[in-house]
């Protein structure tokens, strides 16, 4: 049976919350290090990385962030770099990042200009008069 474990983290007092393995989470971050470091050299190497760290996530039911998220491929597992061959477009007042991932050609979009607690206002009717 795998122990929860508290981490706490410095750097301006928050905490990680419980992780139900802190070695399979260790395992998972140096994973993805060593799929961006070597996504550019060998990037079979850094497919094979990424898709061991999901494996990981997923026996170990560890979540997995959103932002990492958005930038993994669904299809061939890969690193979506959203700083190279991007394209900028407006969808129902928001703008979106388009990247497509260059093996499969599958397109990841990422919204930008917008904080994460946004919320839109609930517009209620007006009040009809009293009747006494």
């Amino acid at each position: 049976m795998i122990e929860k474990e508290t981490v706490k983290f410095d750097s301006a007092n928050r905490s990680l919350g419980t992780i139900k393995s802190l070695d399979a989470f260790q395992r998972m971050n140096f994973l993805l290090r060593l799929g961006e470091e070597t996504k550019k050299t060998a990037p079979c190497l850094s497919q094979f990385y990424i898709y061991n760290m999901l494996q990981v996530a997923e026996k170990t039911v560890n979540r997995i962030s959103s932002g990492l998220k958005t930038r993994i491929c669904k299809d061939c597992n890969r690193l979506i770099d959203f700083n190279e061959g991007t394209t900028k477009k407006r969808q129902g007042g928001l703008f979106v990042l388009v990247a497509a991932c260059k093996f499969c050609g599958k397109k990841k979009k990422r919204i930008i200009g917008r904080t994460k607690n946004r919320r839109r206002k609930a517009v209620l009717p007006p009040k009809s008069p009293e009747k006494s």
